[in-house]
This record gives C-alpha cells, sequence and structure tokens, in this order.
C-alpha cells in the first residue's frame, strides 16, 4: 500500500466572534492526489445548544447541508472524468477546497488552521481526526449519543 499526503482542517463553531468562545463540530480532509474529499461532522447540535443560549438548530443544518452539497459538487469534478487532475491541481489544499465550497467564512461557521501528513487509509485518518478534535469535547456521559456522517465525495 502506498501512503497518500492529505491535508485537513477542523470546522468550528463560534457564536460571537468578540467573546471567542469556540466548539469543533467537524473536520474535513483532502487528498489531492486521488481528488478524494471527506468530511465528517456532528449532526446533532445538543452539545451546541446547551452551550450557547441562542444557538438556532435549523441554521446549524442549513449551514452543513450547504456545506455537503457543495463539496460533493466539486468532489464529482475531480473524479471520472477527463479533466479530474487539472480540477484537482486547482486546490493547493483542503483550505482552497473549502473556500470554494463555503466561500462565506468569518461568521459562527468557520475552519481552523490547515494541517497535514501522510496515510495508507484517508477513511480511517478522517475518523481518527473526528475523533481526536469533535469527539474529545463530548462529556462522557454523552458517549452512547455520539453520532456523526460521513461524506466522501470521490
Amino acid at each position: 500500500m502506498s501512503e497518500h499526503e492529505y491535508s485537513y482542517t477542523i470546522l468550528k463553531y463560534r457564536p460571537d466572534a468578540v467573546a471567542g468562545e469556540v466548539m469543533n463540530i467537524g473536520v474535513a480532509l483532502f487528498c489531492r492526489e486521488t481528488g478524494q474529499v471527506g468530511v465528517l461532522f456532528d449532526h446533532r447540535y445538543r452539545r451546541l445548544s446547551q452551550a450557547f443560549a441562542r444557538f438556532d438548530g435549523e441554521a446549524y443544518k442549513r449551514v452543513l447541508g450547504g456545506l455537503t452539497s457543495a463539496l460533493e459538487r466539486l468532489g464529482g469534478t475531480m473524479a471520472g472524468n477527463l479533466f479530474e487532475l487539472e480540477e484537482r491541481g486547482r486546490f493547493s489544499d483542503v483550505s482552497a477546497l473549502l473556500r470554494a465550497a463555503w466561500p462565506d467564512q468569518g461568521l459562527s461557521y468557520f475552519t481552523g488552521s490547515v494541517s497535514g501528513g501522510f496515510t495508507t487509509d484517508l477513511d480511517r485518518e478522517l475518523n481518527e481526526l473526528y475523533d481526536r478534535f469533535v469527539m474529545s469535547q463530548f462529556d462522557a456521559r454523552d458517549s452512547s449519543e455520539r453520532s456523526w456522517r460521513t461524506h466522501r465525495f470521490q
């Protein structure tokens, strides 16, 4: 098995930029070599509504649904067609890909800094990153309620 280089970023929620309180809500990963794009996010928002008094669950679902749809469209252009290599070349890392899919960052939903690595299993890596950066924020009592959606667009 060969190793693939990937970049990833953490998806974050911040209800008030001045207050600076932030909660991780997901992880996005991109492998330029293969064109694989993946995102994991917590589709439940109980933790967020308990932490932030004015949290809007319907807006949360709309924002993450829009991100998922945009990544599906972009992921489809990077696999299975004559121009897939050219399309992948448009994006230097996951941040560039997310800016194309999610152009209006800087409000309540935004991404963290870009990191990366090498792996032989991109799906496993995405799951491990999600566990490390999102699931680690759950209270141990909530462990039975851990739930996420995996989206792989290739």
